[in-house]
């Protein structure tokens, strides 16, 4: 019996490290892309973030994506805004250049779309930068937004489906694995009840990263990573020394 319930442990164990390894992946993909996207910029400073900005994480070959904003107009009579938007053109110091003028009619928005593909991609064709600054006008301050999309070597599939793909395999590595592990229901105080704590809180940590990032806050989501490496080191030490 106890042979079997350790199997379960192993067995959970695996799948589980699995989950973690796909979630470090994907969270490490998002916090690169924002933070070489907070890094770009063209020298102009914007008074207030564009929050609206929709940026996608990642883009892979022969892809054409697209990066949007929603400005909005609370006014009760139209807004005119003019547009700057720079994106790389296979270097970080070639830029494209797009101006557009915008007339958002009274209590509406307006969406604009700006499309990228793989050949957009700087350093070395792996991250395409983006930057899109709104010019102040009346009392309406500047905005701006910055983000970075990650070129992955794939084809036949866009970077959407390989990031909700990856998403749902890691939580469902993790959800499986969580049940196989306390399936097992061995002592609480055994060493693989307390692998099982230390996986389990990577994988918090690593969950709250890609959070982090999803939303836009690369450096929370850098810190959580850092955490979540210096924890993986101590997790692999001890099962190397065999320390509880």
């Amino acid at each position: 019996m106890r042979t079997y319930k350790k199997s379960f442990a192993i067995l959970g164990g695996i799948i589980f490290f699995l989950g973690i390894i796909l979630a470090f992946g994907l969270a490490g993909i998002m916090v690169w892309g924002d933070l070489e996207g907070s890094l770009f910029t063209t020298g102009i400073r914007s008074d207030s973030s564009l929050s609206s900005l929709n940026c996608p994480v990642i883009i892979t070959e022969n892809e054409t994506s697209t990066i949007s904003v929603v400005l909005k107009n609370p006014a009760d009579k139209a807004l005119e805004r003019k547009m700057l938007a720079n994106i790389t053109e296979g270097y970080a110091s070639l830029v494209r250049e797009i101006h557009t003028d915008l007339t958002i009619p009274a209590g509406g928005k307006q969406k604009v779309e700006w499309k990228i593909k793989p050949e957009d991609a700087a350093f070395g064709q792996r991250v395409i930068l983006f930057r899109v600054y709104v010019h102040p006008h009346a009392s309406h301050p500047s905005l701006g937004a910055n983000c970075g999309v990650v070129k992955l070597g794939v084809q036949g599939l866009t970077g959407k489906q390989i990031f909700v793909a990856s998403t749902l395999l890691s939580l469902s590595f993790l959800a499986i694995g969580a049940v196989l592990i306390q399936k097992s229901h061995l002592p609480v105080r055994s060493r693989v009840c307390s692998t099982a704590n230390c996986l389990y809180t990577l994988a918090g940590i690593l969950i709250v990263a890609g959070i982090m990032s999803y939303f836009g806050l690369w450096a929370l989501g850098l810190v959580a990573l850092v955490v979540a490496v210096l924890l993986g080191g101590v997790f692999i030490a001890r099962q190397i020394t065999g320390i509880r």
